[in-house]
């Protein structure tokens, strides 16, 4: 029997592939059994267990073992570490990696010269200083000292370094002091100073005038006289040594016989100096000799022996002649080329006001002929400093100064009042060195002051004080302060230019975050200008090295129980500031220990979906947002703006005509240099517009220069070229931020606008070209590549401006709007657009009321400024992308869509597209659709036009022939009391719509004005709409005079009382209308439009309704009174119809259906069809037809188809007495109800594109561009 065996092999488990290590690790397996260990940069969460799933590996922070050595930042990752050198340190071999083997160490930035000219630079650890030279300081003191911001030359005499007597002479890098003739140093062997100023000399110490003389010291100078008897040798020039004393022809000497017993022979010789007051006597035993020179001293002396008598002869030289310093402020802006002694306007200037001052001068005793000297111009209006020279200025300069002013004026300088003044200036400030905000600074100024002013505005409450406190000063406070008093009859100007007054500090800090227990944190503590220290308020925190640059590394260990917040206060330490709150920041940073998702230096430590902000770049002011997203910290927004755009921006607050220039090239150097990091930053793009925007808005008080205008779009260029396409792609779609490229292109606007007009100009970049062209015609291309050309047809001489911008495309969107509007004033600009819209939805590319979508900008945005007023202008265009649709012409109007602004069809139209050119031509009229409307289709202006002004000529001359037929029959025909009325209504009808459309011609004269006046405009609006609505009233008056006298016929009342009602209702009601409409609505500039078009606003207040309400209230009731009075002689008609004027009352009724009807009803109808369809042609031709010729209808239906007035007219009617029960007279219902609503088209020639902040403006110009569509066709 055979054995049988079974076997079972045994077989190892691998037990890996169950996990049983956890994360972080690896699993081993071996025989019967397995290993776990954690991976690089992991160890277990218990080291002294093993590693399993219960004990999983978690990551090693290797940052506490501090790898990455001195000089460093340590980055804890997930399994490993970063490690990072500090600002100003680099890697020992650039090569490696940084560790403690490859420790940081310091860059020597200086080798790259960062400070720029005039300076030296001093290289620290992790850093370097940069500092100015002696005599320069940086080009702005707000800001350390850089290659963009380098050290200039500082002119030393502004501080008066020199003391009194002297003359101060910048150099570069220093200052010249040298003392006035007749002036030395009081110390002559050191140099002239304050602390050693110049002192007169005694210039008699060295005989300059010769024997025979007296001389006499003088302050500067001195004067030299002939003794009695003597006279100098040449008379026509002064005494000297070169032309000394010498004896007169008129010396005589007598000698007469004295008895010997008198002992003495007296000589007596007087001789008079202006200036001298001494006598000297000597005696001796045989001879008395007396000199006496004092002015007005003789001494005599009697003898009875010899006597002498000696005539007197005093020769005085010319007197010391003093300088005085004077101002004049000419009333008008400040012109940048009165900077510049070899422009033209600065010669001219100098020469009139030279030469007006020295004509009126000459009057006074003591001036010196032709001294008058323009030493130069400054802003605050113009002020003009000039110094005069005098030998006696102890005289009034008030009547000789008023005859300055009279002469200037006759050449068309305009002043205000007391514009002439004498000027000094002094210290008034007398401490020196920084002022900072919010301290109080204190001026003086001895002499019993009036008032005070700064930058030529009167301080107010500082009348009679001879110290002036500014509290809680700000850097706006620097500038031109000035006390006033009176010296010689004239305003006493005593000033002082202070620019003492600090910035306030940016504090550089980190962001409050969340850290993991034990690690290391680096936080930021810096700021510009000032020296700053931090320190925390916990006493365990621990520091680890010293501050290296702007970076403090701490860490905190005691939170393992609780987490733990420690507030780190970052400080000024300048002993001056430590009261004010500005001097500190603080950042919390809260301990924890913690399991966290996502950590690191930046934005701290933070769990899935968390938010934290992290820090800017160190030359970056902000901060950076983050949120938590799979372990990682991803950025989703960032408001980082470069310090020097950040601080360009505060200082852009306090522009004047001394600082602009110099801030703009500044501007236009800082985004130069900064380019690349500038288009990729929504925030510096955006900051940069709001600097350009303030530039402009200052430039508005000045005429600016060519490099002004350069240095402006030469920053512009960069924020609109082609690296910027996602950056306004951004902006234009965000919420707060969609009005920023309207900004730009208002900025551009308005600066142009104080471009000197008198020159030609051409300059600009890449993508922005500027021409300024004076010329009796205009036809210009304005880019090299022909890209846009504009014509101007109206000759005359006028001055052309045209900016254009070939990257429109890209920072303006191309939105459309229907909600256009007649608000335009003189600046435009125009394009090309493309709509790519459903052909079944767009049935018209005229009309304005389609919902643009999907449009594009297809062609170069053209800004177009002329200083005259023109009718129209045109333009053509090449099309960037002619594949598009139908393009559109359009203009930027600023205040669609509440203000940001978008492109609007109104005014112009697309007159050619051949090939890859499109013309467009914009024209600037209005027509009487816009009494109901706003909006008038661009296609029917010029018939409009046609046909109001043919109707307006018509309608005044058949009014004017009215009131001549009233005046005429007037005796006759109206005995009773219905014709009565019924002929005043005619009358007042008439004289209302005469006198409104004189109203209405002097409104549009204002309005048509190359400045238009707000007063003027405002009180041609209120008398239209007075008159207007008084037209409304009488024909309410007509028909209820119709109404009364037809259905109330048992009814009497008195002529005086219907004429007291009638006048009551038709000026009274009209006037309160008028009256609470301007006092509603004219204090928040809402009474008329926008662009000052004399009528009734709409957009703002919608003033217009009071005149719409009114007006189709009165048609409405006049239709129910027409309604009631046909019903009611119907039915008199054919209830008595053997009646004797049945035939008349026939007659009547046929008159009120052929004229009220239309009248009444009809034309107001078309009224209220155009503001509910206001891109109804139609319904404009029909409204603008029965409108413009009211005057017409008036009439013939109220005058010339009454019978008896043509009776009467030709001397056949008699009428019979009768009193005032008659209701068959005449035609009662047929008269009165024909008067309605007559309006005159004014001609506007100009566009408005930026509302009401640019009325200043004159002339016409725009910023056009073309919009493409597409049509069903």
């Amino acid at each position: 029997m055979a054995n049988i065996f079974l076997v079972n092999t045994l077989v190892d488990i691998n037990e890996c592939d169950q996990d049983p290590c956890g994360g972080n690790s690896t699993c081993s397996n071996t025989i019967g059994g397995f290993n776990c260990s954690c991976w690089s940069g992991f160890a277990p969460t218990n080291s002294y267990l093993p590693v399993n799933a219960s004990n999983p590996c978690k990551d090693i922070n290797e940052c506490d073992q501090d790898p990455c050595g001195g000089n460093s930042t340590c980055s804890n990752t997930i399994g490993g570490l970063n490690c990072s050198c500090w600002s100003g340190f680099a890697p020992t071999n650039s090569s490696l990696p940084v560790s403690a083997s490859n420790p940081c160490k310091d860059i020597n930035e200086c080798d790259q010269d960062p400070c720029g000219g005039n300076s030296t630079c001093s290289n620290t650890i992790g850093g370097f200083n940069c500092s100015c030279w002696s005599g320069f300081a940086p080009t702005n003191s707000y800001l350390p000292v850089s290659a963009s911001n380098p050290c200039k030359d500082i002119n030393e005499c502004d501080q008066d370094p020199c003391g009194g007597n002297s003359t101060c002479s910048n150099t570069i890098g220093g200052f010249n002091c040298s003392c006035w003739s007749g002036f030395a140093p009081t110390n002559s062997s050191l140099p002239v100073s304050a602390s050693n100023p110049c002192k007169d000399i005694n210039e008699c110490d060295q005989d300059p005038c010769g024997g025979n003389s007296t001389c006499s010291n003088t302050i500067g100078g001195f004067n030299c006289s002939c003794w009695s008897g003597f006279a100098p040798t040449n008379s026509s020039l002064p005494v000297s040594a070169s032309n000394p004393c010498k004896v007169t022809s008129s010396h005589q000497t007598t000698t007469a016989a004295t008895p010997s017993t008198l002992p003495l022979t007296t000589t007596t010789t007087t001789a008079t100096s202006p200036q001298t007051s001494t006598a000297t006597t000597t005696t001796s035993p045989q001879t008395t000799t007396t000199t006496t020179s004092p002015p007005q001293t003789t001494t005599t002396t009697t003898t009875t022996t010899t006597t002498t008598t000696t005539t007197t002869t005093t020769t005085t030289t010319t007197a010391a002649v003093s300088s005085i310093n004077f101002s004049l402020t000419i009333d008008q802006h400040f012109d940048f080329r009165l900077n510049d002694p070899t422009t033209e306007i600065y010669k001219r200037y100098k020469r009139d006001i030279e030469q007006a001052v020295d004509d009126n001068f000459k009057k006074l005793p003591g001036y010196k002929g032709k001294s008058a000297t323009v030493k130069g111009f400054s802003a605050g209006s113009v002020i003009v400093e000039l110094s005069l020279e005098f030998t006696n200025s102890a005289v009034s300069f008030a009547g000789v100064s008023e005859g300055v002013i009279d002469n200037l004026r006759k050449k068309n300088y305009n002043f205000a009042e007391n514009p002439f003044g004498v000027s000094e200036r002094t210290n008034l400030r007398r401490s020196s060195g920084s002022l900072f905000p919010e301290q109080d600074m204190e001026l003086h100024c001895d002499g019993g002051v009036n008032k005070w002013r700064f930058n030529g505005q009167l301080i107010s409450n500082s009348e009679n004080k001879d110290t002036l406190t500014i509290r809680n000063i700000r850097p706006t406070h620097n500038g031109r302060y000035e006390c006033l008093s009176t010296k010689n009859s004239l305003q006493f100007i005593r000033w002082q230019n202070i620019n003492a007054i600090k910035r306030y500090p940016i504090i550089g800090t980190s962001q409050d975050k969340t850290v993991e227990c034990g690690r290391r944190v680096t936080l930021q503590c810096c700021s510009d200008g000032y020296v700053v220290q931090m320190t925390p308020n916990d006493p365990d925190i621990q520091t680890h090295g010293s501050p290296q640059s702007c970076f403090y590394s701490y860490s905190m260990q005691n939170c393992r129980d609780r987490p733990k917040q420690v507030v780190f206060t970052c400080k000024i330490t300048n002993a001056e500031l430590q009261n004010f709150d500005y001097s500190s920041r603080t950042t919390t940073i809260t301990f924890k220990e913690e399991a966290f998702t996502c950590s690191d230096d930046d934005f701290g430590a933070g769990k899935e979906g968390d938010t934290a902000e992290g820090n800017c770049r160190e030359d970056e002011v902000g901060n950076v947002t983050a949120q938590c997203r799979r372990t990682e910290w991803e950025i989703i927004e960032n408001t980082c703006v470069l310090i020097v755009i950040s601080e360009l921006e505060d200082e852009s607050e306090t522009l004047t005509a001394q600082t602009l220039p110099e801030f703009v090239e500044r501007l236009s150097n800082a985004t130069v240099e900064h380019e690349e990091r500038i288009t990729n930053s929504t925030e510096n793009v955006q900051s940069i517009i709001n600097i350009l925007a303030k530039v402009a808005q200052a430039s508005q008080n000045f005429t600016i220069s060519v490099n002004v205008i350069e240095g402006f779009f030469n920053s512009s260029s960069i924020v609109v070229s082609n690296s910027t396409t996602r950056v306004w792609e951004t902006l234009n779609n965000g919420n707060t931020t969609r009005n920023v490229s309207g900004s730009l292109l208002d900025a551009a606007e308005t600066i142009v606008r104080s471009l000197q007009k008198d020159t030609y100009v051409e300059t600009g970049t890449a993508n922005i070209q500027l021409r300024q062209t004076v010329n009796p015609t205009f036809n210009e291309t304005l880019q090299a590549d022909s890209s846009a050309t504009i014509f101007i047809p109206e000759e005359g001489n006028f001055t052309v401006t045209t900016v254009a911008f070939s990257t429109g495309y890209i920072f303006l969107p191309a939105r459309n709007s229907s909600d256009s509007d007649d608000t335009y004033n003189s600046s435009f600009t125009y394009n090309l657009t493309r709509n790519s819209v459903d052909n079944s939805t767009n049935n018209s590319t005229n009309n304005s009321t389609n919902s643009f979508t999907n449009n594009s900008i297809t062609a170069t945005v053209v800004l177009v400024q002329v200083n005259v007023n023109i009718s129209n202008i045109s333009l053509s265009f090449d099309l960037i992308n002619e594949t598009a649709g139908i393009p559109q012409c359009v203009f930027w109007n600023f205040d669609l869509f509440d203000g940001l602004g978008g492109w609007d069809s109104f005014g112009c139209e697309l007159i050619s597209h051949i090939n890859n050119t499109v013309t467009c031509e914009c024209n600037h009229t209005t027509s009487f659709s816009i009494l109901m409307s706003p909006y008038i289709p661009p296609g029917l202006k010029l018939l409009l036009d046609f046909i109001t002004y043919i109707g307006v000529g018509i309608s005044l001359a058949s009014l004017i022939i009215c009131l001549i037929i009233e005046g005429i029959i007037w005796k006759s025909m109206t005995r009773n009391d219905t014709s009565y009325m019924r002929h005043v209504c005619v009358v007042n009808v008439a004289v209302s719509l005469l006198i409104a459309d004189i109203w209405f011609i002097i409104g549009a004269a204002v309005s048509d004005s190359e400045e238009t006046s707000v007063g003027a405009c405002t009180a041609a609006t209120f008398f239209i709409h007075f008159f207007y609505l008084a037209l409304f009233f009488w024909m309410l008056v007509s028909a209820l005079l119709l109404f009364y006298r037809t259905v109330m016929v048992l009814s009497q009342m008195t002529r005086a009382a219907m004429l007291a009602i009638a006048f009551i209702l038709g000026y009274g009601a009209p006037l309160i209308i008028a009256v609470v409409t301007v006092a509603a609505t004219a204090g928040s500039g809402g009474y008329i439009r926008e662009n000052k078009i004399c009528w009734l606003n709409w957009d703002k207040t919608k003033a217009l309704l009071a005149f719409v309400i009114p007006a189709l209230a009165i048609v409405a009731i006049n239709f129910l009174v027409m309604i009631v009075v046909l019903f009611k002689m119907l039915r008199r008609g054919v209830g008595n119809t053997n009646q004797s004027n049945d035939k008349h009352a026939l007659v009547v009724i046929a008159r009120c259906v052929a004229i009220l009807t239309p009248l009444f009803g009809l034309t107001w109808g078309f009224g209220i069809g155009i503001m509910a369809w206001p891109e109804a042609a139609g319904l404009h031709i029909v409204f603008a037809v029965l409108n413009s010729l009211q005057g017409l209808f008036i009439l013939v239906f109220g005058t010339l188809l009454d019978s008896k007035i043509r009776e009467a007219l030709a001397g056949r009617v008699r009428l019979p007495s009768s009193d005032s029960g008659g209701t068959g007279t005449t035609s009662a219902g047929t008269s009165s109800n024909v008067f309605d609503f007559f309006r005159r088209v004014r001609r506007r020639n100009v566009y408005n594109v930026s509302g009401a902040a640019v009325t200043s403006a004159s002339g016409t110009s725009g910023t056009y561009s073309v919009t493409d569509t597409s049509e069903n066709t």
